[in-house]
């Protein structure tokens, strides 16, 4: 299991170049993240070796098949939690993409008790 960061680093790279299959610099994800390129070339470097993107320095980065498969994987969970969120438990979309993001690592009454009550 992927920690989170790590999680928010591929689906941040699967964002940034899904449009093109192209490279992104590390300049762009640190604006889009709102990080420190410093931060980031520390975790491409990490990602690197994990074999979830091939990172040149002065190049940048890219998903590799593994963690293009990894950030896609995350997305899907994302949206299906989403769409629970929304169309099974009325939450509205703005706290649901808050909560679908968050809900694996908290556990929210309101979450709880609204599934409670829908599976009964």
């Amino acid at each position: 299991m992927l920690s989170i960061i790590i999680e928010n680093y591929l689906k941040s790279i699967f964002h940034l170049t899904q449009n093109e299959n192209n490279r992104i610099t590390t300049t762009e994800l640190a604006k889009y993240m709102n990080v420190k390129s410093a931060s980031i070339t520390d975790m491409m470097q990490r990602l690197e070796g994990m074999d979830l993107v091939d990172y040149k320095k002065y190049q940048g980065v890219i998903l590799t098949n593994l963690g293009r498969k990894r950030a896609i994987d995350l997305v899907r969970k994302h949206r299906l939690w989403e769409v629970f969120l929304v169309e099974k438990l009325q939450f509205n979309l703005e706290r649901s993409a808050y909560r679908s993001r968050t809900i694996r690592t908290y556990s929210f009454r309101k979450i709880n008790r609204q599934t409670r009550a829908f599976f009964g």
